[in-house]
């Protein structure tokens, strides 16, 4: 192994399967899978069936990590990531079997929500689908079926136009349909309607861009994909007609578990998810245009290595997926009618605060694109009620699903964004209870926010531009404007008292005209 590669690990422990990875990546060389390993595991259905996880899955869960970590030992891993999505999650005593996990195995697994998911998948689909760029172009859905969930995307002229994520996972469908199954004569019929009144708010989304391609990722698509009839030239494109699929589709439907099973050569496990699988897809794919579904092929474990090497190497692909969640903010902006001019204004003085003030904030890039994002969103709450915004703009970004963005990371945005107009955060509760590191870094970033918002209070961009200088310990920002600016001024120095408070730096605004 070359000094410019590293030998690394890749862990999902999923709703019913935990797997690993273990590839070498190098900065030239892509990566290169070396082995792959699975383990079954009742995961999601002691969740999705009894809200949380049994000491007996539990302990299987250990002693499968366990030997997973003695593999890596025996490759001399230098690097991992382990990640658990919705099966683990969403379970009531998801903290302590992440704890005893990590006392029996010493792997430390990362709870990771829907939109880090998605992204990690998605980071994955340029390795395995070559015309993937043109794809994009062009305009496509995305649909990625999980145990628990349905993650939706919908790219159109190359740019991510929104994201959604619906309780549908083919696992979650059959647990929470197990009843019907035993009493009607034609359970297909069942989960069609199902899924149809989970996904109809997303139609009139979708079905206006008149979609020619569709990708299909995870549930059970890479067995369906392996029995379906291709031509040579599907198959060189990773391609699954329409027709075909339905043909598989009306096979399927007629078959008990263990006559799929026998069919498609696989588990009965994982023949228990592909009904509800085919269903999704057909119920997705008919709201577009295609003629078919891409198969790339990749998973969530294949994601996790892409992004592995895109923060180890800092890709080309890491600022493309960075532009691609802006663009969705932006979607989401436009949803709630903000003002596109003023937020973009605010996002660039911003921004361009924050590059030259490192050394008074000292924070870091992660921070930097969290601030852009609260800076373009900081209005939205503006769509409900134009006097109590921050609060609105705190509960509706809250409440959303941006791709690639944790937990933890939406709650500093929303957080930013309420206090670009609050002048007290700690009289604020969800603030009071954050970790002091959490507390700080929305402090620095919304006391930054505060002074641009204040620069563009009248929403008519009266200041062009900003040069910013740090003398001694005041903050001199020369604005350059050809109209008076008077509502401007004193708002802003309304607002540089947070700002002094925060850095211990005085901004003052000087005006050039």
């Amino acid at each position: 192994m070359g000094k410019s590669t590293k030998l690394v690990s890749a862990i999902d422990v999923g709703s019913n399967t935990i797997r690993m990875i273990i590839a070498e990546i190098g900065e030239n060389t892509g990566i290169n899978i070396i082995d792959e390993v699975k383990k079954p595991i009742d995961i999601g259905k002691d969740t999705y069936n009894y809200g949380k996880i049994s000491i007996e899955t539990i302990k299987e869960a250990c002693k499968i990590l366990k030997n997973f970590k003695k593999l890596m030992l025996d490759y001399r891993v230098t690097e991992y990531r382990a990640v658990s999505t919705s099966g683990i999650r969403e379970s009531a005593n998801c903290d302590y079997v992440l704890e005893q996990i990590r006392i029996s195995s010493g792997l430390s697994l990362e709870i990771i929500n829907n939109a880090q998911e998605r992204l990690l998948t998605y980071k994955a689909i340029e390795d395995y689908l070559p015309d993937f760029t043109n794809i994009k172009q062009a305009g496509v859905l995305i649909v990625d079926i999980g145990s628990g969930g349905v993650e939706v995307s919908l790219y159109y002229d190359s740019k991510l136009q929104f994201t959604e994520y619906v309780k549908i996972g083919s696992l979650r469908v059959m647990e929470t349909l197990a009843d019907l199954e035993k009493i009607t004569l034609d359970f297909a019929s069942v989960i069609e309607d199902y899924i149809e009144s989970n996904i109809y708010i997303l139609k009139d989304r979708i079905k206006p861009y008149n979609l020619s391609n569709f990708i299909g990722i995870g549930g059970e698509f890479t067995e369906i994909y392996k029995i379906s009839k291709k031509t040579d030239k599907e198959k060189s494109i990773k391609f699954v007609s329409k027709e075909n699929l339905t043909d598989l589709y009306k096979k399927i439907k007629q078959m008990n578990t263990y006559e799929v099973a026998q069919y498609m050569q696989i588990s009965e496990k994982q023949a228990e998810m592909v009904l509800p699988t085919l269903v999704i897809f057909k119920k997705f794919v008919d709201l577009t245009q295609a003629d078919g579904i891409y198969a790339p092929r990749v998973s969530l474990r294949h994601g996790i290595l892409a992004d592995m090497a895109d923060n180890i190497y800092n890709t080309k692909r890491k600022e493309e997926f960075l532009n691609d969640i802006l663009s969705s903010v932006a979607y989401l902006g436009k949803r709630y009618r903000i003002d596109d001019s003023h937020a973009l204004h605010v996002r660039e003085m911003a921004i361009k605060i924050f590059d030259k003030t490192k050394k008074i904030h000292e924070l870091g890039s992660n921070d930097r694109f969290l601030l852009e994002i609260a800076a373009l969103l900081h209005d939205i709450g503006k769509y409900i009620n134009l006097n109590e915004h921050i609060e609105h703009s705190y509960s509706i970004i809250k409440a959303q699903d941006i791709m690639g963005i944790s937990d933890s990371d939406l709650n500093i945005i929303a957080h930013t964004a309420r206090f670009h107009n609050e002048e007290n955060p700690k009289s604020i509760d969800s603030y009071k209870i954050l970790p002091y590191e959490n507390r700080i870094k929305i402090s620095k970033l919304s006391s930054i926010l505060k002074l641009c918002d204040a620069m563009d209070i009248t929403h008519k961009r009266k200041i062009k531009s900003i040069d910013i200088k740090v003398k001694d310990t005041n903050l001199i920002i020369t604005a350059h404007a050809k109209d008076d600016i008077p509502l401007e001024k004193w708002y802003f120095m309304k607002k540089a008292d947070f700002f002094e408070d925060v850095t211990g730096y005085r901004p003052i605004l000087k005006v050039k005209g």
